[in-house]
């Protein structure tokens, strides 16, 4: 072998190994074989290259032949590295809609159990989109609280007093297994506990600018337990 037949192999070498890279990149197990099989291939050429033979000149092999694939694979790396550096950055600017343009009217959160007991989280309501761009996704946290007894004196039917005088609100609405914070009065409200539990929920939407669309969310499996005493109230967290 000499040093012109050496040089054609790497550069076979290389267009190969891209070509089936390329192909391949969907099917896993397939591209890290072939990422296998090429090192092995490059090792076995990298020996001809430099082992001790008088027909090979090994400098002019490696600036025609290994010197310019190792240029293309750094550049290439480069590229994309300033690419997705750059994509990514421009992605949050462009596509992060302010929270403050989106308004949720008539939200509805409940807790369901399903099949072995396994329970899923719903939230629903309309959306509207006040802003310039397309809402294509919104991710809500909803926040749970609980009504204590050591503020509130309960009794038997439902009903509870605060500093004498009693409210009926504390039973959620027929058909709900929790009760709205806003749908409860000041005084209630400010009997309320502390926060005890908070899930998140995500979705994909497309509602278009200055249009309001119906939707819903759910979460198939959830650690929250659900129950009379709760009270919900929702945050919007992320909107795209």
């Amino acid at each position: 072998m000499n040093t012109k037949q050496l040089i054609i192999l790497w550069y076979g070498w290389f267009i190969l190994t891209t070509f089936v890279l390329t192909y391949y990149s969907i099917n896993t197990f397939t591209f890290n074989t072939t990422v296998a099989f090429s090192i092995l291939i490059a090792i076995i050429l990298a020996y001809l290259t430099y082992r001790d033979s008088t027909n090979i000149n090994t400098k002019k092999v490696f600036i025609k032949g290994i010197l310019p694939i190792l240029s293309i694979i750094t550049l290439t790396a480069l590229s994309i590295f300033i690419y997705e550096l750059i994509y990514e950055r421009n992605k949050n600017i462009i596509t992060n809609i302010n929270i403050d343009k989106v308004e949720i009217f008539e939200p509805n959160f409940q807790i369901n159990t399903v099949i072995q007991n396994h329970k899923y989280a719903s939230f629903s309501g309309r959306i509207r989109n006040n802003s310039h761009k397309i809402i294509r996704s919104i991710t809500l946290r909803i926040r749970i609280y609980e009504y204590t007894t050591e503020s509130l004196n309960l009794k038997r039917n439902g009903e509870f007093t605060v500093e004498g005088k009693t409210y009926y609100r504390l039973t959620p609405p027929w058909g709900s297994n929790s009760t709205y914070l806003k749908n409860l009065d000041e005084k209630t409200i400010e009997s309320l506990g502390k926060q005890i539990d908070s899930t998140d929920l995500y979705t994909t939407l497309n509602i278009p600018a200055s249009e309001t669309k119906s939707f819903k969310i759910e979460q198939y499996t959830t650690q929250l337990e659900p129950s009379i005493w709760w009270v919900w109230d929702y945050e919007i967290i992320n909107v795209r």
